[in-house]
């Protein structure tokens, strides 16, 4: 249990000696202080002291607030009014947005949250009692005074400063360094964590763009278009795949994948890559079951696949683009009275199927263990977001509503509804504070409206090059190994899917073409003999079934396994 102190503060004011021999503190002369962190990291793991503050906690006693002093209240509101400014905020989520493809959307989400939900208190004596926790029950071993205590709760931040707190220059740059170190604790990986507090303590003072400008000039960032869709991007294995492409991965939880087909994998949070499909798992597989795990290829080198689930794992939507082209404003419109009827039944023909889709799916997903069940969710969120669905936005709404309102009644226990009940006036609308929910809804939110962004971008790139006549983009000339296509001399497509099994689509087509013709042999006997309309039925499910798997093998190149 040895520590090395890692705030000045605690080497002040807390009284260590007193603590049974349960924690040492390692004391090194006062010009190594500032660098005690670098110098115990040189030290083997297993001998490094680890820093102080990770043995105690911080625990705030009832405070009382300043209401009465005037230059505190002053204080208070000069200080709200600056870390309120729309500019501090966007100017941070741009630098993190520009810097940070992976955790993007966590990370401003967190950002919006912070400056949104962030409060200023004075309070009359501020101090703060300062606990042992490696011994039981904790000991408090000291109190310390400060001037100013950025507070993190369920509900946000809390920013409390002492009635000496002044807006002076000295106290104003305590506070942002306060903000700023624990802002950068949260965005690792944009700079070295000294270098991005500096930043973060210099954008708290700007006041207009001009002080933006100079202040990331400061730092050589330069900021571009927030959403630029990059149409040259080609699979490799374990490449990442970049935010401007997250919108072309459908989120259905369920899809066939087929051996060869390159598909993204989210290794982790938002980190999605290519990787190759080997083949699905199909062991303790019902006859209606799909495969909820797969082997994927992660290098050209890999022999024996790596086992991953499903939900993991993203089809491209090549179809997206025709999507895009469309607008609401050009959906079908049916003129006259019956024909706008039976639009309107086809409408809700096609609503109530696709509720009954959300049904199954979540009885499905109710099942899952935890974890399976979150990124199902979430999948299914984001397969009905209306912001996912540009050329049917309102019928992607209707399904959307209905799908969170299933949602509640399943954190409730209450049961499903019926498709088509009608949903009373008292019931509830939409669960946004849901407890459970409420932050994972915002982070979905934000992932949509990304979505929508890039695929806006990508839009305009197409309509931009098309008048140039400079339309192909997306595919891939990486070599497979392998060198061949056929999957069953075990190489692997060079295109992002499998090449399709034209030998087995034209077999399965001739057969479902004299299935046909038994079928209507059968048709007409069963006209004089209608006992015979059984076999009909049979005969026109197989030629149903044949076609289809002909198509399948045309479309997606199954293999024979």
């Amino acid at each position: 249990s040895l520590y090395y102190c890692d705030k000045y503060e605690y080497l002040q004011d807390l009284d260590l000696t007193n603590t049974d021999g349960s924690i040492k503190v390692l004391i090194l002369p006062q010009s190594y202080t500032p660098d005690q962190g670098e110098l115990c990291k040189v030290l083997p793991e297993e001998a490094r002291p680890r820093p102080l503050s990770e043995g105690c906690k911080e625990v705030l006693p009832n405070l009382e607030q300043c209401y009465d002093d005037p230059q505190a209240v002053s204080c208070r509101d000069s200080y709200t009014e600056v870390l309120k400014r729309p500019i501090i905020a966007n100017t941070i989520l741009k630098i993190a947005r520009h810097l940070s493809c992976d955790q993007c959307i966590e990370l401003e989400v967190f950002l919006k949250d912070f400056f949104s939900c962030l409060s200023v208190v004075s309070v009359k004596e501020l101090h703060v009692n300062v606990y042992l926790t490696v011994e039981q029950p904790h000991k408090l071993v000291g109190t310390i005074k400060k001037r100013l205590y950025l507070h993190e709760t369920d509900e946000g931040c809390i920013l409390y400063l002492s009635k000496d707190c002044k807006s002076s220059d000295m106290d104003q740059r305590s506070v942002y360094m306060e903000l700023a170190t624990f802002l950068s604790s949260h965005c690792q990986g944009l700079f070295t964590e000294t270098r991005l507090t500096d930043l973060f303590i210099n954008i708290l003072y700007v006041r207009d763009e001009a002080d933006v400008q100079q202040v990331l000039s400061t730092y050589g960032i330069r900021l571009t278009n927030d959403y630029v869709f990059d149409a040259s991007l080609t699979p490799e294995f374990m490449k990442n795949i970049p935010l401007s492409w997250h919108h072309r991965l459908l989120q259905d939880p369920n899809h066939i994948f087929t051996p060869g087909e390159w598909v993204g994998w989210e290794e982790s949070d938002e980190k999605i890559v290519f990787v190759q499909i080997a083949s699905p798992i199909v062991e303790n597989l019902g006859p209606n079951d799909l495969p909820s795990r797969y082997k994927i290829y992660t290098s050209r080198d890999d022999e024996e696949g790596r086992e991953v689930d499903v939900l993991d794992l993203y089809k491209f939507d090549k179809g997206r683009l025709k999507e895009l082209e469309l607008s609401e404003s050009q959906e079908l419109a049916v003129a006259g009275g019956t024909e706008q009827t039976v639009q309107r039944d086809i409408q809700e023909y096609n609503i109530n199927s696709a509720k009954k889709e959300v049904i199954e799916e979540l009885k499905k997903i109710w099942k899952l263990p935890e974890d399976q069940r979150k990124k199902a969710i979430r999948r299914l969120y984001l397969k009905w977001h209306p912001d996912k669905n540009l050329s049917r936005a309102q019928f992607a709404d209707t399904i959307f509503k209905f799908l969170i309102r299933q949602l509640e009644r399943l954190e409730q226990g209450l049961p499903l509804e019926d498709v088509g009940e009608k949903m009373s006036p008292s019931a509830p609308h939409h669960p946004r504070y849901s407890p459970k929910w409420g932050s994972s809804y915002r982070t979905w939110d934000h992932t949509a409206h990304h979505h929508r962004q890039y695929a806006e971008s990508e839009r305009k790139y197409w309509h931009e090059h098309r008048s140039n006549g400079d339309c192909g983009a997306g595919g891939s000339s990486y070599s497979s190994r392998g060198g061949g296509s056929s999957y069953h001399s075990g190489g692997r497509p060079s295109s992002w899917d499998p090449s399709s099994n034209m030998f087995e689509a034209r077999k399965w087509v001739r057969q479902a073409e004299v299935d046909m013709k038994v079928l209507c042999a059968d048709l007409t006997f069963a006209e004089s003999f209608p006992e015979a309309s059984a076999n009909v039925c049979f005969m026109a499910h197989q030629v149903a079934e044949k076609a289809l798997k002909g198509g399948m093998y045309a479309t997606f190149g199954l293999s024979e396994n």
